[in-house]
């Protein structure tokens, strides 16, 4: 069984979703075919570009960059918003807390010490039997105007 991959990109009209082909200019396109000549094929933004990661047994595709919230029974109940992205020193993809996911992937810490942050390891099974309700994705608007507020901070 050949496990196809499926990425999904950002244009300027919205999502779409298939193959990423890199050009020689450098520029990311998706297609719903592996080759340039598509009938269909999208220039995307290289930043929103996320593989699939998990299909749920409802149809439901998670992507690297969706968000999802998540609560903490501590002496109080927290909610918190995870990030789903690739680390690379664990070489697994992981939920890690919205913060972590800034100091990580934008400001450029060299690594992410799982002792030290907010990281979940995929559960599938645990959310095949809870749900998860994305809140949506890191590239979102939304999002993005958080991110840029925690960068100001």
């Amino acid at each position: 069984m050949e496990r196809a991959a499926k990425y999904r990109g950002k244009t300027t009209e919205g999502w779409v979703y298939g193959n990423l082909i890199q050009h020689e200019t450098g520029e990311y396109y998706i297609t719903q075919n592996s080759h340039m000549m598509s009938p269909e094929i999208f220039l995307v933004d290289q930043h929103s570009i996320g593989q699939i990661v998990i299909k749920m047994k409802d149809g439901t595709e998670i992507y690297e960059g969706d968000v999802k919230q998540d609560e903490l029974d501590l002496p109080e109940r927290i909610t918190h918003e995870l990030v789903l992205c690739w680390v690379k020193e664990m070489c697994v993809y992981c939920w890690i807390g919205l913060s972590e996911y800034i100091d990580y992937k934008i400001n450029g810490i060299e690594v992410l010490d799982p002792f030290e942050f907010w990281v979940y390891m995929i559960d599938v099974e645990e959310m095949e039997r809870k749900g998860v309700e994305l809140v949506g994705n890191i590239f979102d608007k939304e999002i993005t105007k958080h991110i840029t507020k925690c960068l100001q901070q």
